[in-house]
């Protein structure tokens, strides 16, 4: 139960403030030393004498003393006179109580507060037993034996009232303590484990707790409370419970080691507690732990290599995280398999270099000696491989499947024959006509085939490897030939380089001439294939197509120069054509264009003979002399311009072909004839071209025109 949370018919009252109160600095040091005593009984000359005063001194040890409690208005120091004020108000004093005055904070003792209170009674001769024993009681019991008040924890030896503070007589122990600590492997420690009142803490205590209410020191027994619930190693859960027996005289015999036995029995020898597994080397009760003697024990060295563990200097440290670790999944693989009852312990015995950057580990696991088992090192190493897939991984590190050894034991695993490899051969006999009695297996004409293509393999460089050659079918082939399908056996030769099909086809095709006869039955020499090879035969490269240009340039005046095929202008002239080819529909075929040779045109012109290279595309039509033509054309502007120059339109020609162009329509000449007119005065009607004005002068001008020798061009 929460202790503050008792109400019976809303009794008691709570103070209407309660304060903030720092619960860090709460010491739980009890103040030995009595408080300044104030005068036990006066009668001041401003109260009535029938009023009796008590002096009340108590210690909060929840609340540090400050300069401000010592003012006597401020929230705090009201708060607890009001608290004091209400214990006695709700206690059988309320009737004579007549008010509580603060007096005095302190400094107290481990910080903290001194408190001093004045409270004032009526003196009613009714009240015969008022006096401070009296007084004393009350506020004892309705703080809790003086150790709250409200949300105050207060020294218990601290309240006197006048004075007066009963002496305690100090009791005999009533409980006898017992701190037990394990680790449980399978639990990871979550928030709610941490959490004491959690059910997954209580389930675990319950466990505990049945153990020992289902023992013989059940009557003693009284009860267990998480203590501790903290991580452990490779996630693990370590636990501290706080077990209470009654502290009888029969318990003479109960101590920790008899504890310690009794769980240590009923958890399978700390191994399992209910569901949880128990690390079997945790259990202390009181710091004791029992450890097996060494005449009941059995020792095996384990040696294995981690492959992908690389070693260093800290392994040889046995208290490094990493050997730890490997010690710990070896442990576990050990803790989980049918040898779990007689296993102690693994502990790491050495890390040394590996071969190829891998760590050998040797580990000294310890196992109880039971004359119900035949414990040896063949079992042992049996249970090893078989946890850890036939010694081939530890969690997350890769062992060397040959390096388990125990005490020098390690099974060797015989190695298995290997599986032959397969060659389908397929083939055409072209003077074979096929028959259905092909594919009968006695067939006399079948089995010779197979022998004829045995006897090629066995003639080969592969007659080692080769086993044997079966028929598998036979089948119409084209023009009434037989196809053929062979299966040959070669063996697995591990020493050596296995035959493939690469190999298989070149030796065949080696021993039947070219893949054209085999014995006296002619093959087509494109029908071998071995599992699907059968070389690609490189296509030729077929000659590229050429084609010789001419075209006259009008506005380049020939020189000797233009010949030397170094000489810029040639060299432009051959980029500007083959530019124009780059950017028409031929440019895929086109390869290249050079200068043949410059020649003296007409008028001072040059005449120009290029040669231009185009693939030979079999795949689509090859371009022709038209179609260059058509090319050049186009990209001239009606072979008119090549770049700067001008192309005399009449000069193109591709291979000799020349299309004769019509004679273009002449376009018209235009002439803007500007005058004056004096004697006509400007309006804004002359800028509509439509005006009668407008149209007389045109007009005007117009006959003028058609009345001289222009006429005919008007």
């Amino acid at each position: 139960m929460q202790p503050n949370s008792l109400y019976v018919n809303n009794y008691p009252k709570q103070p209407a403030v309660i304060p903030t109160v720092n619960t860090s600095t709460v010491s739980t040091t009890r103040s030995t030393v009595p408080p300044t005593i104030s005068t036990s009984f006066s009668t001041s000359a401003n109260t009535s004498e029938n009023t009796i005063h008590f002096s009340i001194s108590f210690n909060l040890i929840n609340l540090p003393f400050n300069e401000q409690l010592t003012n006597k208005s401020s929230p705090v120091p009201q708060n607890i006179t009001h608290l004091v004020t209400q214990v006695l108000q709700n206690s059988s004093l309320s009737s004579e109580l007549s008010s509580c005055q603060l007096n005095s904070f302190s400094h107290g003792p481990n910080n903290s507060t001194a408190v001093n209170i004045t409270c004032q009674f009526k003196n009613d001769t009714a009240s015969m037993n008022l006096d401070r024993v009296a007084i004393y009681e009350h506020l004892n019991n309705r703080t809790q034996n003086s150790r709250a008040l409200g949300p105050y924890n207060m020294d218990p030896n601290s309240l006197y009232v006048n004075g007066y503070h009963p002496i305690q007589p100090v009791p005999a122990p009533s409980l006898v303590y017992f701190m037990i600590n394990f680790t449980l492997t399978n639990v990871n420690l979550t928030d709610e484990l941490s959490n004491k009142s959690s059910p997954a803490s209580n389930n675990i205590t319950l466990l505990v707790t049945k153990i020992f209410q289902n023992s013989s020191w059940s009557q003693e027994f009284s009860s267990c409370q998480p203590a501790n619930f903290s991580h452990g190693t490779n996630n693990s859960t370590e636990v501290q419970l706080r077990c209470k027996f009654k502290n009888d005289t029969s318990l003479k015999n109960l101590n920790k080691v008899v504890v310690y036995d009794l769980v240590n029995n009923e958890t399978h020898n700390s191994r399992a507690l209910g569901p949880y597994t128990m690390d079997p080397n945790s259990l202390y009760v009181n710091g004791y732990h029992k450890l097996p003697t060494s005449e009941s024990l059995a020792n095996f060295t384990v040696n294995f290599t981690l492959t992908n563990l690389s070693f260093t200097a800290a392994l040889t440290n046995k208290s490094s995280p990493v050997a730890k670790n490997v010690s710990l999944m070896f442990t576990n693989v050990l803790q989980t398999s049918s040898l779990s009852p007689e296993f102690s312990s693994c502990q790491p015995a050495t890390f040394s270099p590996g071969m190829n950057n891998s760590t050998a580990v040797q580990l000294t696991c310890t196992f109880k000696k039971n004359t119900s088992l035949n414990l040896d090192r063949v079992v042992v190493y049996q249970q090893i491989s078989n946890g850890t897939q036939n010694s081939t991984a530890l969690g997350p590190y890769s062992m060397d499947p040959n390096s388990l050894y125990v005490n020098g034991y390690h099974a060797i695993v015989p190695t298995p024959p290997p599986s032959p490899v397969y060659f389908t051969i397929n083939f055409t006999l072209t003077n074979l006509n096929f028959t259905d009695n092909l594919n009968n297996k006695s067939s006399l004409v079948s089995n010779n085939i197979k022998s004829l293509m045995a006897n090629v393999l066995q003639n080969s460089n592969l007659t080692s490897e080769l086993s044997s050659c079966q028929p598998a079918s036979f089948s119409h082939g084209p023009s009434n030939s037989t196809k053929v399908l062979l299966s040959c056996t070669f063996k697995n030769n591990t020493l050596q380089m296995n035959p493939d099909r690469v190999a298989v086809y070149e030796a065949i095709n080696n021993g039947t001439n070219g893949s054209t006869a085999l014995g006296p039955y002619s093959m087509d020499p494109n029908s071998l294939y071995v599992n699907g090879y059968h070389p690609v035969v490189p296509t030729p490269t077929p000659s590229p197509v050429y084609f010789t240009i001419n075209f006259t340039l009008t506005n380049l005046n020939f020189t000797d120069n233009l010949n030397n095929k170094s000489s810029l202008v040639s060299n432009n002239i051959k980029s500007l054509m083959a530019n124009v080819l780059q950017n028409s529909n031929l440019t895929s075929e086109l390869s290249s264009c050079q200068p043949a040779s410059f020649s003296h045109g007409p008028s001072n012109s040059t005449k120009v003979l290029l040669s231009c290279t185009f693939k030979n595309n079999t795949l689509q039509m090859n371009p022709d002399r038209v179609a260059v033509y058509e090319a050049i054309n186009n990209g001239t502007n009606g072979s008119t311009a090549l770049g700067p120059y001008s192309i005399d339109p009449n000069s193109l020609y591709v291979n000799g072909y020349h299309e004769v162009l019509p004679a273009p329509t002449l376009s018209p000449v235009y002439f803007t004839i500007n005058f004056t007119l004096t004697n006509l005065s400007f309006s804004g009607e002359l800028s509509n071209k439509s005006n009668p004005v407008v149209n007389t002068i045109t007009s005007l001008v117009s006959n003028m025109l058609q009345n001289s020798s222009l006429s005919p061009g008007i």
